[in-house]
């Protein structure tokens, strides 16, 4: 770390302050895992030294590290709304993925930052247009090819409802089918009562089947046996 790097995960405004005014370049000081300072004042919702760091280097709210994680994948993992906020006004790109393919909506349907899905949906209508897209196609990495989820999907893994619904208000199609089915199918994989049971309310076809054919009752037999 950067003396930038420990005041912006710390919160410290002023001597952040101090620090930009005497040497702006620590602004892009990168980390032995990558990140710039923004990275980690994103990471606590230090929302006034973000706004700092924005404002000396707009081209910084897209800066990724070595997980290829950008400031709006951190501060959606940890639920600062504001942060996220903010970084969407000064065109942060929300369909941006990290090595493992997640989107800074997907982390926040995994995590269950109901907040934070209502603030990426709101400013980024499109996701749920993109969102069947991406989840359609594949991805290569280091790895290997990697499935891209459908937020949805994420959301009923963890049976994360809030989230649902509010990814349901702004388009996301409850009867969106993946190859691991929809969102019934994993639901009822991990045993996940509470999103079975929302979309079932919802109204959710049960007889979609997935890539084997399977409905999801027929994928909560087998879990079963």
């Amino acid at each position: 770390y950067t003396v930038l790097h420990y005041s912006a995960l710390n919160g410290r405004e002023q001597i952040s302050k101090l620090l930009i005014d005497f040497e702006p370049v620590l602004a892009l000081a990168r980390d032995k895992r990558g990140c710039i300072p923004l990275h980690l004042a994103a990471w606590n919702g230090h929302l006034s030294i973000c706004k700092m760091l924005i404002q000396l280097e707009p081209t910084s709210v897209d800066t990724p590290n070595s997980a290829q994680e950008t400031a709006l994948h951190l501060a959606s993992q940890h639920g600062h709304s504001a942060v996220v906020q903010l970084l969407l006004q000064k065109h942060a790109d929300a369909s941006t993925r990290n090595a493992r393919h997640e989107s800074p909506l997907d982390i926040a349907c995994r995590m269950g930052h109901a907040a934070v899905c209502t603030v990426i949906t709101s400013y980024c209508p499109e996701l749920a247009l993109q969102a069947k897209v991406d989840a359609s196609s594949t991805e290569e990495n280091s790895a290997g090819t990697a499935r891209i989820l459908y937020p949805l999907h994420v959301a009923a893994r963890y049976s994360h409802v809030d989230c649902m619904r509010i990814l349901k208000s702004a388009g996301f199609d409850i009867n969106f089918i993946t190859e691991e089915g929809s969102a019934l199918h994993v639901a009822a994989r991990f045993g996940q009562i509470a999103a079975v049971k929302y979309l079932l309310e919802e109204g959710i076809n049960q007889n979609l089947l997935d890539c084997r054919g399977m409905a999801a009752l027929d994928v909560l037999a087998e879990v079963e046996t």
